[in-house]
Formats: structure tokens, C-alpha cells, sequence
């Protein structure tokens, strides 16, 4: 049955069959870590494809208001990559998460604004460690660092 999460699924799958093939030149050390996520990915999209074909949804994707919250987060995904070249990969991230942890969340109250900086400042920084400093990936430094 063909419903927004099979075929997105399927469309996942082939995404991931496309990544798989891209790394054949890259170095073994160099191509472990991305091959795990697309392992990770692909177990996980195949999972939802069986529940997809199993228990089928009908939901319309781009019904009423939903329409404003999609062209936000595009417009914000689009600023968040403008940013980064700007304030760097840190910065930026956690302007990112604080802004759309507390925009996409039920409660926008300033206790909840609170709480979702602190959290993005935690993801963020976690994120920054991992990658920049013990997988060694180089990220955009930004105008403060």
C-alpha cells in the first residue's frame, strides 16, 4: 500500500544504497563510521517499512496549518547553514536546537525557553566534543573561536 511512509522509506533505502556505493574509493578507516550510520539507517527505515505496509497511516502531509510550520523549518534550516559559516558550528547549533526545540515544542512558555537553551547548550556541546575533538572532524570555527 502506498502511503507517505512507505514511499519515503523506499526513498531512504535507496538514498542509503547511494551513500554505500559512494565510499568503494574511500579508506577503511575512512569509510567505517559512515558505513555504521548507514547500516543504522537502513535497519531502522526497513523496520518502519514493514510497519508501514503492516499498519498503513493515511495522513495528509501538507493539510491547513502544518504548511507554515514546514516553510519555517525550511527557512530555519537554510539560516542555520548560512550561520554556520558565520558563527561556527557551535554557535550556530545551539541557536538552532534552542529556537526550534522551543518553536516545534506544545509549551512556549519562558520556563520552557529556559529549558530548551540549556538543553541545546548540552546536545550542542556534546556534538562539538564528539565530532571536532575525538573524531578529529574539522568544523566551521566561526568569527569568535
Amino acid at each position: 500500500m502506498l502511503t507517505s511512509d512507505n514511499i519515503f522509506s523506499v526513498f531512504l533505502l535507496i538514498v542509503c544504497a547511494v551513500a554505500w556505493n559512494a565510499l568503494e574509493k574511500v579508506t577503511y578507516y575512512g569509510a567505517f563510521f559512515p558505513k555504521v550510520i548507514i547500516v543504522v539507517l537502513a535497519i531502522f527505515t526497513i523496520i518502519n517499512l514493514i510497519m508501514g505496509i503492516k499498519n498503513p497511516k493515511h495522513i495528509k502531509i501538507f493539510d491547513g496549518d502544518k504548511q507554515i510550520y514546514m516553510f519555517i523549518m525550511l527557512l530555519g534550516m537554510v539560516a542555520y547553514v548560512w550561520l554556520m559559516t558565520i558563527l561556527g558550528f557551535l554557535l550556530s547549533s545551539m541557536l538552532f536546537m534552542a529556537v526550534f526545540f522551543w518553536f516545534l515544542g506544545e509549551d512556549r512558555s519562558p520556563r520552557t525557553a529556559i529549558k530548551t537553551t540549556l538543553l541545546a547548550v548540552v546536545v550542542s556541546s556534546g556534538f562539538y566534543t564528539l565530532f571536532a575533538k575525538v573524531f578529529l572532524v574539522p568544523l566551521p570555527k566561526g568569527i569568535f573561536f
